[in-house]
């Protein structure tokens, strides 16, 4: 008597379409750790907010010259202690959805969830 595997049975195509259908659990781990890792920066969302970079981020959405120069006052005569690009996708952020705590701190928290997964995904190799 003979035993034949199902997948044996089936036709090549229908095989690897089959096997394209699995998903591998790593990309199950992947999504579950980058959803943590966004849940865990959001958490708070609104307590976690400084006040400093709060009206950093609320000066640069304003106004362009701002914008570029990283400017701190709506003058443009004060800079902030960090380079410019560290605050411009919050500002745009901010421009774009209006100013609050989840429109500064939520492209933060994007950020680092995709830095995970981009780290998780280089560790593999």
């Amino acid at each position: 008597m003979l035993i034949m595997d199902a997948c044996a049975a089936r036709p090549p195509a229908a095989r690897t379409i089959a096997a394209h259908r699995r998903v591998d659990p790593f990309a199950w781990a992947l999504l579950a750790l980058a959803v943590l890792t966004l849940a865990l920066t959001a958490w708070g969302v609104g307590g976690s907010m400084s006040e400093y970079y709060a009206s950093i981020t609320l000066s640069m959405s304003k106004s362009w010259p701002n914008f570029f120069f990283g400017a701190v006052d709506p003058a443009g005569t004060v800079t902030l202690d960090k380079i410019p690009g560290s605050f411009w996708i919050p500002a745009l952020s901010a421009r774009l959805f209006g100013f609050s705590p989840a429109a500064v701190i939520l492209p933060n928290a994007l950020a680092a969830a995709a830095a995970t997964v981009i780290t998780a995904i280089t560790a593999r190799r």
